[in-house]
């Protein structure tokens, strides 16, 4: 995988204009941070002047908007900012405004782009760090009736195997999530996610089969069987848990507080 390296500002820009529910003239301020500091918020009006991570699990609200907290501190309107920063390519960012949300400008992301591109980009030598999902691989189900027999159920999770092989590239190191595989706590897929991603080199390749299972053949291509639980979950649903868990591992991993 070709590395990319982080980027930040090359310098600090500032923006004033009126917040959008609360009328305050604000000032907004954008400028350049270390490597992996992510986009981090800064209350300069505040006692403290407390420092607010653009994280995920650090919203609280979004009825009206999204509402960053840590603590007493708290900063609203950020979605403009955070979406130029993230469309021009900023990986870490330390952003100081004057009051408890940032000014709508023009209802826009355009005047925080515009400056971004007045001030520069710095690319750092520190390497971005994250999961790219290079090809989502989709093998219909065959048709089955609602009552199958076990002879008909192998020779369909075999017709479905050869060609989920076929799409599996011979360089990628297999996982398999089946009833039968090994389960894991939390701390313990993040812990396998390490090992795994050492044997990979980079390029995993994570199969979730059809309503009747898994042929012999995938599962023996595996290097890892994988058990979320007993029970049966729909397909759609097994997606989105196991890639919870994904980002879950990584978060662990890094030290982050989404785990709790």
């Amino acid at each position: 995988m070709e590395t990319v390296k982080q980027k930040t500002l090359k310098g600090s820009f500032s923006l004033f204009g009126k917040g959008l529910h609360t009328g305050l003239s604000l000032t907004v301020t954008f400028n350049p941070a270390p490597e992996n500091t992510g986009y981090k918020i800064q209350r300069i009006d505040l006692e403290g002047q407390p420092v607010i991570d653009a994280v995920a699990e650090n919203v609280v609200d979004t009825q009206r908007g999204t509402v960053l907290a840590k603590g007493e501190a708290r900063v609203s309107t950020i979605e403009h900012g955070m979406s130029a920063l993230y469309a021009m390519g900023i990986d870490n960012c330390l952003i100081q405004v004057n009051g408890p949300e940032f000014p709508i400008l023009d209802g826009s992301a355009a005047m925080f782009i515009d400056h971004i591109k007045k001030v520069g980009i710095q690319e750092q030598n520190a390497s971005k760090d994250y999961y790219v999902i290079r090809h989502k691989i989709e093998v219909k189900d065959e048709k089955t009736p609602d009552a199958i027999d076990s002879a008909a159920s192998r020779r369909v999770r075999q017709k479905e195997g050869e060609r989920l092989l076929e799409k599996i590239d011979a360089r990628s190191l297999v996982v398999t999530l089946e009833i039968q595989g090994k389960k894991f706590d939390s701390e313990g897929f993040a812990a396998e996610m390490e090992k795994l991603e050492e044997r990979s080199r980079g390029e995993l390749c994570f199969v979730i089969g059809g309503s009747l299972g898994l042929s012999p053949e995938v599962s023996a291509r595996a290097a890892l069987h994988l058990s979320f639980s007993d029970f049966t979950f729909p397909h759609q649903l097994m997606r989105v848990l196991f890639l919870e868990q994904l980002y879950r591992s990584y978060r662990i991993r890094t030290g982050a507080p989404y785990h709790k």
